[in-house]
């Protein structure tokens, strides 16, 4: 995937997340891996997550709250993991690999999905914006991730890799994360734009409510 071919074609990036997750974005201008903000949790206040290794590796079946410091711009709250539970991600996964091995992988990364303007492209972005409808949605010039980013290494992927397209036609595992220079098909086929554990956001980020029209800066 060439760099500028990427841009042209998806200019920004996309993320849905929970309304009262904002005090921490704007507070501390990151987004982290769930195993990140459970390492941060447990160093804040150690038992919140009974268990992080088990908690990591078993698919969430309900949201989860986490303390990461003392005020409400501390508090976060990542979403279950329901597809990975009730199956929907078929049971087919690389040598080597299965479903606890894969979840705790899942969890190591941050997800975005790519879009031109005002909603995510290619591959299942109707069926994401109908699904988070009651999410705020954030919208970040990928020029502004690479500049507040430098150093992160862009992964893509083909297929939505925690939920069930393409149920049982698709081997899980790690190779589903394809560097971004080696990815060899077009924009189209991009259903995820994945990073490693934290993610900068840079000051152009913005946010729009559910139900508005309008972005606003983060």
């Amino acid at each position: 995937m060439e760099w500028d071919h990427f841009r042209q074609h998806r200019a920004f990036l996309f993320h849905f997340t929970r309304t009262e997750n904002l005090p921490f974005l704007r507070a501390h201008r990151a987004m982290h891996s769930v195993a990140h903000l459970v390492g941060l949790a447990t160093e804040f206040e150690n038992g919140q997550v009974e268990n992080p290794f088990e908690f990591l590796h078993q698919p969430r079946q309900f949201e989860m709250p986490l303390r990461l410091g003392p005020g409400d711009h501390n508090k976060v709250t990542v979403n279950d993991q329901k597809p990975i539970c009730d199956g929907q991600i078929g049971d087919r996964f690389e040598p080597g690999w299965n479903r606890s091995r894969y979840t705790a992988l899942l969890n190591q990364y941050v997800f975005f999905y790519a879009g031109r303007d005002q909603v995510p492209g290619g591959r299942a972005a109707g069926s994401f914006v109908r699904k988070y409808h009651a999410f705020a949605r954030l919208r970040i010039p990928v020029d502004s991730v690479e500049v507040a980013n430098p150093a992160i290494n862009w992964l893509l992927s083909r297929f939505n890799t925690g939920g069930g397209q393409a149920r049982g036609k698709v081997l899980r595992g790690p190779s589903l994360f394809i560097p971004f220079a080696q990815f060899p098909d077009h924009v189209q086929q991009i259903a995820e734009v994945v990073f490693g554990e934290s993610v900068a956001l840079p000051d152009d980020t913005e946010v729009r409510m559910p139900g508005a029209g309008n972005w606003e800066i983060l």
